[in-house]
This record gives C-alpha cells, structure tokens and sequence, in this order.
C-alpha cells in the first residue's frame, strides 16, 4: 500500500496490532493512554482513551490553526483471543482496518514489536516508553523495494485521557529517607497497575489516607488520575522525589461491570 507524504508522519504511530508472544508477560497497555503529542514543528498528537480493562480507543490527529484533522480512528482489543491494535486510516485499504501483531515485549514490558509482513510500510513498529513520560515510535518497512526506517518522538501532556479505572495491588512500604535511614511510623504507598508501581500522591486526590490504609497489601479497583512528576513537594526549587504517581479519584467495588 503506498502511503501519501502527507501521512508519512501520522502512520509513525499506528499501523499496529497485537498478540502475546509470551502469555506469562503482563502487557502494560496503560502506559498508551493520554495524550502524546510529536517532537516537531508539526502539531501532531496520538491520543487514547480507556473503555474497559480490555478496549482502549485512540485517534491520530494533526492541528492547523482552530482546524483539526483526523487522520486514524484507533482501538485497542481481543481479536480472537489475540490483542490487537488496529487502525482504520482515510483512504486507505479501502477503508478496512489494518492489524498488526505484538511480537515482542522487551524493556521491562515497556518495549513493544508489532508486525504486520504482508504490509509494505510498515511491516514493524517499535513503541518505547520512558520513564519520563515520553515515547519513542520506530517504523521499519519496505518502500520502493528498498529497507526503510523512521523514528518518531513523542511527550505525553496532561489530559482526562490519563483517567482510568484499574485493578491492581495497593502496597505499603516504610519511608526511606536519602541517608538509607528508615523513617518510624512514615509510610509510602503504592498502587501496582499491570506490575508497575504508581506511587500514590494523595493533594489533589479524593480518597484519603485512612481508606487507601484500610486496603492496603489488597487486591483493589480504583478510579485514578496517571500522573508524572514531583511527589513530594510542588516546589521544584525543593529537594523531592520524582515519577510516576497517582490521583486516586474513588475506589470501585471489584465486582463492579462497566
């Protein structure tokens, strides 16, 4: 399928579908959701959406002045028993959606392969998250019969996108100041989403300390805000922690059915 310049940097993103290559492995498909907006002069965003535990919708845009364009309809999904990530581009494979398969999970999880080798370009794609909420998007295919290769990068911005309900553990552990001196009676607490911990910060939550202590070392579900940046202190000039960490915005009852 040839693919108009005009695509060329919006397909960077999507042409992808999914399956386990190794079922033991957790796919840590939260790390998708938000908004993602491309390093360049282009204002071009990948932006998704949670449905359920196992449906995410996303879509492929570009802003020109008040003016927005789509140029993909995306979701993430079962296709028989395989995850997928399928794209539905505008005028292209006649308006069918393209598929691809996960084919390698890598990185601590957070290093994805998807292939497709009966498309032209791309037949793989590479997503890689950091720690520092931005990712990268390698493409690799065939155009013109020769081997090609692109590279994309991306920085998540705050969005409601990063609202989500989750099941996971709720961990608590003894404050460990930098000196390696535990601290008495000074606790953090964590929130595991598909095995990776999100600290949990609780200015700007909703649910307080004393509920989060009453479920502590339980499976729970909860309604969070995914967030990046200091934990301890809204000061940058402070001395603070700094990653991933959590809103929590209500806990929802575990045999709760969107």
């Amino acid at each position: 399928m040839k693919i108009k310049i005009i695509f060329a940097v919006i397909l960077s993103l999507h042409l992808t579908g999914i399956s386990f290559a190794q079922p033991q492995t957790v796919f840590k498909k939260h790390l998708f959701l938000g908004t993602w907006q491309m390093d360049s002069e282009d204002l071009v965003f990948e932006e998704w959406s949670y449905v359920n535990d196992e449906l995410y919708t996303g879509k492929t845009y570009f802003t020109n002045y008040n003016d927005t364009t789509i140029i993909e309809i995306l979701r993430l999904c079962f296709i028989d028993n395989i995850f997928c990530y399928c794209t539905t581009v505008e005028g292209q494979n006649d308006g069918k959606e393209i598929v691809f398969e996960l084919k390698h999970i890598e990185n601590y999880g957070e290093k994805f392969t998807f292939e497709n080798q009966e498309h032209d370009f791309p037949r793989k794609i590479i997503y890689e998250f950091s720690f520092n909420n931005t990712m990268t998007v390698t493409l690799e295919g065939t155009v013109e019969c020769k081997n090609k290769q692109v590279n994309y990068n991306f920085s998540k911005i705050p969005s409601d996108n990063d609202i989500a309900i989750f099941t996971g553990k709720l961990i608590k552990e003894q404050f460990v100041n930098k000196g390696g001196r535990t601290v008495e009676e000074v606790f953090d607490y964590f929130f595991e989403i598909e095995e990776t911990p999100y600290f949990i910060r609780f200015k700007n939550g909703e649910v307080s300390l004393k509920e989060i202590e009453e479920c502590t070392d339980n499976n729970v579900r909860l309604k969070v805000f995914l967030r990046w940046g200091l934990w301890d202190s809204d000061d940058e000039t402070h001395q603070s922690r700094i990653g991933r960490y959590v809103n929590v915005l209500e806990i929802v009852p575990l045999n709760c059915i969107e």
